[in-house]
């Protein structure tokens, strides 16, 4: 049996950076403008993109993950079509918590089917993209309050993409910083951005982790050409 979640709108900055060092310096502060920091737990992602082998999911703005969470969670998620205006990127996202390990071949559970392609939809679908990510976290509240609820959570990700076909091999490292709101506001969220850029070499970032690593592997854009099929031509 699964267990799932509503359709949630997930709302956040992604910042890039080639310097890891500033993870550390980040990590170092308890404040950042009128913002005051607290750390969370650092968690261990392995997550696992699957779509068909002509990236028909993909193709069609969305997402399909299995993800890892530590040594025995296990979730399965879908990510919708969303906008991108300046800093802020705001996708819909499900999710179905797992019992445990998935099973290969991989079918979607029915709670997803209305966040897939009415095609893909039952259709069993290969592993296209594995990252692995040592997120650092961080809640942001607001300094002048007392209050526990975080406005967002700030995390530092460590992201290592590998080819599912010699995981063993690891293709590139990225470091990201991610900005989720939790209880805030966007107004708020764009100030926290603006702050980080202020302070760090940190640069908004338009794609997201299952682009930036698609892009990678098989190539810039090969996911938005209809009817490529890069999966079976081996490239």
């Amino acid at each position: 049996m699964t267990a799932t979640s509503a359709v949630s709108q997930e709302v956040e900055v992604k910042l890039l950076t080639e310097d890891v060092t500033v993870f550390d310096q980040i990590a170092a502060r308890s404040q950042l403008g009128p913002f005051r920091l607290e750390r969370r737990p650092t968690l261990q992602l392995q997550t696992t993109y699957l779509d068909t082998t002509d990236f028909f999911i993909t193709r069609h703005a969305l997402a399909l993950r299995l993800r890892r969470i530590g040594d025995d969670g296990w979730e399965v998620s879908t990510k919708g079509q969303g906008q991108v205006r300046g800093t802020i990127h705001a996708r819909p996202e499900r999710t179905v918590v797992l019992p445990g390990a998935p099973t290969f071949p991989f079918v979607p559970p029915e709670e997803l089917a209305d966040g897939l392609p009415t095609v893909a939809s039952g259709q069993t679908l290969a592993p296209i993209l594995i990252s692995e990510v040592e997120r650092q976290r961080l809640a942001i509240k607001r300094s002048a309050e007392p209050q526990e609820v975080a406005l967002a959570e700030m995390a530092l990700d460590t992201a290592r993409y590998r080819d599912p076909k010699a995981p063993e091999r690891a293709l590139a490292t990225f470091y990201e910083v991610e900005v989720e709101l939790e209880a805030g506001t966007q107004k708020e969220l764009r100030r926290i951005s603006r702050f980080l850029q202020e302070r760090f070499p940190l640069h908004p970032s338009r794609d997201n982790k299952l682009h930036r690593g698609l892009a990678l592997l098989y190539g810039p854009g090969v996911w938005k050409v209809p009817y490529a099929s890069p999966l079976q031509s081996g490239v």
